[in-house]
């Protein structure tokens, strides 16, 4: 799972400052819905996370239940399920 966090600006215009923060990621999968999965720390730009004992199959939710603002862009292979 390829995760990359950018400062979204409504009017297109570019973030000079590069502003970045620490984020917490919950992951939930099918198989458990109400249980973390992996729990991690987002402290860079952009991170790459292996997902754990987690089946092919199922679906995965990030932050479940949490409150934020995330634009995301899944594979159309992920949409088709």
């Amino acid at each position: 799972l390829k995760l990359k966090q950018q400062r979204f600006i409504a009017d297109g215009s570019v973030d000079g400052e590069n502003l970045q923060w620490k984020i917490p990621i919950t992951i939930f999968t099918k198989s458990n819905p109400k249980a973390v999965a992996q729990q991690i720390l987002m402290e860079k730009p952009e991170i790459t996370v292996t997902l754990n004992n987690i089946d092919e199959n199922d679906w995965i939710k990030l932050n479940y239940n949490s409150i934020g603002l995330y634009r995301v862009k899944y594979e159309s292979k992920t949409l088709a399920r």
